[in-house]
């Protein structure tokens, strides 16, 4: 896997990707799994939030 030396670096607990249902989707199943809330800044994904926030990507 190619994010295994990026994550243990940074001290990731978990990682999750976006392909079923995108970032809000994402977020949402970490923080149930977790047991614990999610606090997320989305002023940096342009304008139209919604999409952004709904957009699905193929996994890698």
């Amino acid at each position: 896997m190619r994010c295994r030396p990026w994550w243990r670096s940074v001290n990731c607990w978990a990682y999750h990707d976006r392909s079923d249902g995108g970032l809000l989707v994402t977020l949402a199943e970490m923080a149930f799994t977790g047991h614990c809330g999610v606090e997320a800044d989305i002023a940096a994904l342009g304008d139209d939030h919604l999409a952004a926030l709904f957009n699905e990507e193929l996994g890698r």
